[in-house]
């Protein structure tokens, strides 16, 4: 074998070798870190207010990270954020009470997510179930995170309002 094709074959062998090495890191959660582009943080929401669905289209979340206010896009209920930084990440959503049918004032839900590695990518259900009752919301919020490592949390709380306002935590 001539001097010229070991070379090529050296420079070749060096190229599969660093392909695979950077696919692996890619598929890795810690190299996605590096190299995901997309949103980070997902959060698919459903409310049940006295066993009825309601309808989240056109809704509009806001987000805020370290008091400074994020890019959030909604769509029908799920929100997405880019995320990304180690932090809390607060979500609030109105629930106008035109959609409640008979309960009669709005409800502000403060959706509370802390993102405890700065390479994860999570994807959070988030599912509150409310009853009215004399002006009072009590229910219970169940809330299951996924991460990109294929590791999953669940959060499951009680809930009582007497001010319309409903928080949520989880990552916490």
């Amino acid at each position: 074998m001539t001097e010229k094709r070991k070379i090529i074959l050296i420079i070749l062998f060096a190229f599969i070798i660093i392909g695979i090495g950077l696919s692996i890191m890619i598929q890795t959660p810690i190299g996605q870190k590096y190299f995901f582009k997309g949103n980070r943080i997902t959060v698919d929401l459903k409310v049940f207010v006295d066993d009825k669905e309601l309808s989240l289209d056109q809704l509009v979340a806001t987000c805020t990270f370290e008091k400074k206010d994020c890019d959030i896009t909604s769509d029908n209920g799920t929100f997405h954020t880019a995320g990304g930084n180690y932090g809390l990440y607060k979500f609030t959503v109105t629930i106008p009470k035109e959609r409640l049918d008979e309960y009669g004032k709005d409800i502000l839900l403060k959706l509370n997510y802390l993102n405890a590695n700065n390479w994860y990518i999570s994807n959070s259900d988030c599912v509150i179930y409310l009853k009215t009752d004399n002006n009072t919301l009590t229910g219970k919020t169940e809330v299951t995170v996924k991460y990109n490592d294929n590791t999953s949390q669940n959060y499951i709380k009680d809930v009582k309002s007497l001010d319309n306002s409903i928080d949520i935590n989880w990552g916490l």
